[in-house]
């Protein structure tokens, strides 16, 4: 138990009675799940507002209520101008501010947050540190995993992470930062001591108004003091405008474009990738078990977090050539004659770094690259050079047809063969054939083409079945 006095240290607030002395068990903000004796912070959503269910959370045994404005309930209310960034507060005060006794590496962007928090915490442990993890996949504390709900998570279950983990013994913590965690203030107070910048490319859009706005909520992170030292992917053109801005230690990667830390003869390997890094001039040559040049990057700025860490280069390139398989990317397996590739891209970035490198691994007679996954609206779009490269069906595939599934990656590799397989499965999900070149449901009608009359054209199998009856020009329907 913790008093109000002492839960609500640095954070300002106003009401109208002495709170202070009250003895607070938890923290809650949803109503449902309030105990006897937590403190309730009503929070403004998207689409409700937790100050209309204060009176339902004190029903269920809540003693005070954190707000910005006052409620229908009789409980001693403590009034804020941001409840969002007042319960991150709180919540680092209920739990001792864990996250001043850990080195906190954040990485922020779309694509790679996952894999380089993997080569980072494998190339952290194998120089003797002691880690954990923040992430998409999961939260791990040393050896142990626990499932995550979300990438970055709430501030309650981040502090209460951040305590395991001083209590574990983990001396650096690698986090992914989504975009949604930025927005919703749940990092608010805590500084990293290194960010990582991967990339940003459309995502989330259903969330943030335009990709204007997803992309400055992606900047504010480092622009608003949340971290003391950056690390930034200069081959992204949004990655450049931040290098030129930021008035902070701060260190660039690439391979395209000059940068302190960069790779060259990149060469794809039967089991990997090898490259030469230059790390502000100290030249190694390195191996991982990875493929693609955005793998490369992503190993990169794994590299370069160690460098400032003074992690000698030899201890990397051995750490990195152990590296192992990451969960759901570009998870290689054979079946058959054919290679399987499960991996977890969804964006119109991710998906084209995965067509582009999954194209290395097709036989030379046989490029054929067929998607399967869920669709999601305008993730393809972009990409149109890998167009007519791969045949995509989606996760749905009893209910659905192969064209529209993936967007526009499920074209074949033989373009004439592929536009009368997609004109036969648009014509056959509509529940209509072809008369003459006009579609019709149901009875078809007499044909009157000038190739003769009572000749009927429908698609592929009527049409084979047409064929092998007629003995004349003339056809006469039976």
């Amino acid at each position: 138990m913790i008093t109000i006095e002492k839960l609500f240290e640095n954070v300002s607030y106003t009401s109208n009675a002495d709170i202070s002395k009250i003895k607070i068990k938890g923290i809650a903000t949803d109503s449902r799940q309030v105990k006897d004796g937590d403190l309730f912070v009503c929070i403004k959503g998207k689409d409700d507002d937790g100050h209309k269910h204060a009176l339902e959370a004190q029903m269920l045994g809540a003693v005070a209520i954190l707000g910005e404005h006052t409620t229908e309930s009789g409980l001693p209310t403590a009034i804020v101008t941001n409840s969002r960034q007042s319960y991150s507060k709180i919540c680092q005060n209920f739990f001792e501010k864990p996250h001043l006794k850990l080195k906190i590496v954040s990485i922020v962007g779309t694509n790679g947050k996952t894999t380089t928090s993997y080569i980072a915490e494998h190339l952290l442990k194998s120089a003797g540190y002691k880690t954990g993890v923040i992430g998409t996949i999961g939260y791990k504390i040393l050896d142990e995993t626990y499932e995550a709900d979300l990438t970055t998570p709430d501030s309650f279950t981040l502090n209460r992470l951040f305590r395991k983990m001083v209590r574990a013994g983990v001396e650096i913590v690698v986090m992914e930062v989504s975009a949604h965690a930025i927005a919703q203030d749940r990092l608010y107070g805590i500084t990293s001591d290194i960010s990582i910048f991967t990339n940003v490319s459309p995502e989330h859009l259903d969330y943030f108004c335009d990709f204007s706005q997803y992309y400055d909520t992606k900047l504010s992170f480092f622009k608003n003091g949340m971290t003391k030292s950056a690390i930034v992917n200069v081959d992204d053109n949004l990655g450049r405008e931040l290098y030129k801005t930021l008035d902070m230690p701060i260190i660039s990667y690439g391979i395209d474009e000059p940068s302190d830390v960069f790779a060259m003869e990149i060469k794809r390997k039967p089991r990997g990738t090898s490259f030469i890094v230059n790390v502000f001039d100290e030249i190694y040559e390195l191996f991982m078990p990875l493929y693609g040049k955005y793998n490369v990057l992503n190993a990169l700025s794994a590299i370069t977090l160690l460098k400032t860490l003074k992690v000698p280069l030899p201890i990397i390139a051995e750490s990195l050539q152990k590296l192992p398989p990451i969960p759901g990317r570009f998870n290689i397996f054979s079946y058959k004659n054919a290679k399987i590739i499960v991996d977890f891209a969804h964006t119109p970035d991710g998906l084209d770094n995965l067509l582009r490198t999954a194209r290395t691994h097709t036989r030379k007679n046989d490029n054929r690259i067929r998607l399967r996954g869920k669709s999601r609206q305008g993730k393809t779009q972009e990409n149109g050079r890998n167009r007519r490269k791969a045949f995509g069906r989606g996760d749905r595939h009893r209910r659905q047809q192969p064209y529209g599934t993936v967007d526009e990656h499920h074209l074949g590799h033989n373009g004439r063969r592929e536009r009368k397989r997609k004109s036969f499965h648009r014509r056959r999900k509509a529940g209509s054939r072809r008369v003459c070149g006009k579609s019709f449901v149901g009875r078809r009608p007499a044909c009157r083409c000038r190739q003769g009359r009572g000749k009927v054209h429908r698609a592929k199998r009527a049409a084979r079945q047409i064929f092998r009856r007629r003995r004349s020009h003339r056809f006469i329907e039976r």
